[in-house]
């Protein structure tokens, strides 16, 4: 659906989904279907194109590096914006629902990742986990208290979504500041541990998750599943935690965890899920 991007190739780095209903989709191109949307744009629930687009002549959103608010602007990390800023160094932007594109306030830049809540409140990882308000400032009605399993790495977080006032955070690492949990873990809105998970095998990396309406997670990203000769990128799981034995899409990509960028469900879940190679399913 994407062509003109500045590159040889288009690609579409993250996808996600507005309390509308609307499709967000953000990455290396410039014209879509004919249209110009320099590095986003949105789609109707019928999959025409909206006339949502960024005042900028061209933008290029990074892998792993846009967070959708439910409401409210848009907010996308580490991307080029020609035009906007003087140098050559990714920002930290806000686009809002006009189009307009600013830099993000200073307490929301140099993380390593960013989600946002419901309620629109930001979860921060970076060397810790912390919570802020849209404009930057602490929550201190958030706590999260490191695990007991030491010495531990700062995880790599990639995505964060919350579903039925639960927060889940999935990246690559077993273990998240302490707590022994495989690539996946989640907090209640405190901040105090909810669940941790060990269904993944070791190895795997989460770039997106996304939930049906039944609670069943689907995973996107690389996981080395014993039997198959290739990868996994696409796994589900049960309510309890457990891998979904009758879920088995097979992406027939090369063991890189940067071939499935996203997924997403939409109302009637139906499975969204963007990479480089997503034409070669099994």
């Amino acid at each position: 659906i994407a062509d003109g991007a500045p590159s040889s190739y288009s690609s579409i780095e993250r996808i996600s989904q507005t309390n509308d209903g609307k499709i967000i989709a953000a990455g290396d191109f410039s014209v879509v279907n004919g249209l110009p949307r320099p590095g986003l744009v949105m789609f109707n629930d019928d999959y025409t194109i909206s006339d949502f687009k960024p005042e900028v002549s061209s933008m290029l959103v990074y892998y792993n590096s846009a967070s959708v608010a439910p409401c409210g602007p848009l907010y996308f990390l580490t991307g080029y914006v020609p035009g906007i800023f003087t140098d050559d160094l990714p920002y930290e932007v806000i686009i809002a629902e006009d189009g307009s594109v600013t830099e993000a306030p200073s307490g929301l830049t140099g993380l390593n990742h960013l989600g946002f809540q419901n309620d629109n409140k930001i979860l921060m990882f970076n060397n810790s986990v912390e919570r802020r308000y849209s404009d930057g400032s602490a929550d201190n009605s958030f706590s999260f208290t490191y695990g007991g399993d030491i010495p531990f790495e700062v995880p790599f977080t990639s995505c964060f979504r919350e579903f039925h006032e639960k927060l889940y955070i999935a990246g690559q690492f077993a273990n998240f500041y302490g707590h022994n949990s495989q690539s996946l873990i989640a907090l209640n809105k405190d901040g105090a541990i909810y669940k941790t998970y060990d269904a993944l095998p070791p190895g795997s990396s989460v770039t997106s998750m996304a939930f049906q309406s039944d609670g069943k997670i689907v995973l996107a990203g690389y996981f080395p599943m014993e039997g198959y000769t290739d990868a996994t990128h696409v796994v589900r799981l049960n309510t309890d935690g457990s891998l979904d034995a009758e879920f088995n899409v097979r992406l027939l990509a090369n063991p890189d965890t940067r071939n499935t960028h996203d997924i997403a469900v939409d109302a009637y879940d139906r499975i969204y899920v963007t990479g480089y190679n997503t034409s070669s399913v099994k």
